[in-house]
């Protein structure tokens, strides 16, 4: 026989409504009693019938999240994500696929299924903000997405223009010239807000928008890519970078490198936007975009639960952080065999500069660049540009950029960056010149400068 909440209260010598108090968290019980009831339900394998619970309060304990397509990784891997973090909070996660068709997507918002759901959580696809705005159900909705939503509703979306313009000036940085885009769409949404990040960014260095440069996909499938890749190596230019619009493109963009001979990134780099699991074991691994989706669900259910339990008082739009993923398709490998490893950037400004670096083998023996200038983006010499060996500054993560060489000229910026080489210590990237040592000894954290997980180093000059 199922073990009743009674049975746990019988068990602690307390009444049914402190039992109660302590299954709902309530905060006004003693800690001695809140032990003793715990104990009982340990005791006991007490479960609490959630089903009771949600019609106490008219709520059937349903929430429905509705996406374009399930086959797509991204979002089988959002809606893995959000149906854990529902379940968590006691909630059953429903899935809906519209197949981003608009009578689909008209009958979710609609709300034909909105007496056995509480909540409903919306990627649309295919209607526009005018659209959605004229629903007729005013069941409780959260949007997903990059279109444009109309007021009055909770949204949570990645910023793509930042992020779209990001690896781009991550492929210009590279040396890369002739950039081309995969993935635009005839509707607003997605396409539009990366290809507004691209051209963003080409504008900003001074590179020309090429429009032959920019290909369009009927979907955002592996094949798609394939097919606009070839396209793209059968011009009188080719060009010498990709950015896609999504993994599944950017995968299918590999594959036509490979048929057509053509080398990754020596002859033309590949990036792409989701970070799906495919991209790590493709080869070459592939460089995205990779969006805190933990984030995105929490962030998504917390605000749909709000307005379902009514604590809600104003709308939320909430921008998800994300981060870029630099791999072997845009970085190459090492002589060794190894990836280079690349710096992550959640920072949409720019100024932390990103370029294909290369290993020194000499650096693993304690030593660091000298006669070069450092142009410093953290800490007391934030925003000056100091000699290295002059400049007793502690060596972290991705903090600086060194520019000129050995022989004191200045003509453009080298990337520097440390990162853990083995359990014990940091190694240094630059650029492919060889640059003279400057020793690099342990030091304890400057106070805000903590790092978990990162050993701090600090310059000392090489006698």
């Amino acid at each position: 026989m199922a073990v009743r909440l009674r049975d746990v209260a019988e068990l602690a010598g307390v009444s049914v409504k402190t039992a109660s108090n302590v299954v709902n968290n309530n905060p006004h019980v003693k800690p001695s009693t809140r032990a003793r009831v715990e104990e009982a339900i340990r005791q006991l394998r007490y479960r609490p019938n959630e089903s009771a619970r949600h019609l106490k309060y008219g709520r059937s304990g349903f929430l429905a999240l509705a996406v374009p397509q399930l086959n797509a990784p991204y979002f089988a891997e959002l809606a893995g994500r959000m149906s854990a973090e529902a379940a968590r909070l006691g909630y059953i996660l429903m899935l809906d696929v519209t197949g981003a068709d608009p009578r689909a997507e008209r009958a979710v918002l609609d709300g034909v299924r909105s007496h056995v759901i509480d909540g409903l959580i919306f990627s649309p696809l295919a209607l526009s903000a005018e659209e959605i705005a004229a629903r007729a159900d005013d069941l409780p909705m959260v949007l997903l997405g990059e279109r444009a939503v109309p007021k009055g509703y909770d949204h949570v979306a990645v910023d793509s223009v930042a992020a779209a313009a990001a690896m781009t000036n991550h492929l210009i940085q590279l040396g890369r010239h002739r950039i081309a885009a995969i993935g635009r769409q005839s509707f607003r949404g997605t396409s539009s807000v990366r290809l507004r990040g691209y051209t963003q960014a080409l504008a900003e260095a001074g590179l020309a928008y090429d429009s032959r440069l920019i290909k369009n996909v009927a979907n955002y499938e592996r094949s798609d890519g394939k097919a606009a890749m070839a396209e793209l190596l059968a011009l009188d230019k080719p060009p010498d970078a990709v950015l896609c619009f999504n993994d599944l493109m950017a995968i299918g963009a590999l594959r036509a490198c490979v048929d057509d001979g053509v080398d990754i990134p020596g002859d033309v780099a590949i990036a792409g936007f989701d970070n799906i699991a495919e991209g790590q074991f493709s080869t070459p691994t592939l460089t995205t975009v990779a969006a805190d989706m933990d984030v995105l669900s929490r962030e998504a259910i917390r605000l749909l639960l709000s307005r379902v339990e009514g604590a809600a008082e104003s709308t939320e739009t909430l921008t998800v952080p994300w981060r870029l993923e630099l791999r072997e398709s845009t970085l190459g490998r090492s002589p060794s065999g190894a990836p280079i490893a690349g710096p992550d950037s959640t920072d949409p400004s720019g100024e932390r500069l990103q370029a294909h670096v290369q290993e020194d083998e000499d650096m693993r023996n304690g030593s660091l660049p000298t006669n070069v200038t450092a142009k410093f983006f953290k800490g007391p010499l934030n925003g000056q540009t100091r000699r290295l060996d002059e400049a007793w500054e502690m060596v972290r993560y991705n903090d600086f950029a060194a520019t000129g060489s050995t022989r004191g000229d200045v003509e453009e910026f080298l990337p520097i960056r440390t990162r853990r080489l083995g359990d014990e210590n940091l190694g240094i990237h630059a650029a492919s010149q060889p640059l003279a040592p400057v020793a690099y000894e342990r030091c304890e954290w400057e106070p805000g400068f903590e790092e978990p997980g990162v050993i701090p180093y600090r310059l000392r000059q090489s006698r």
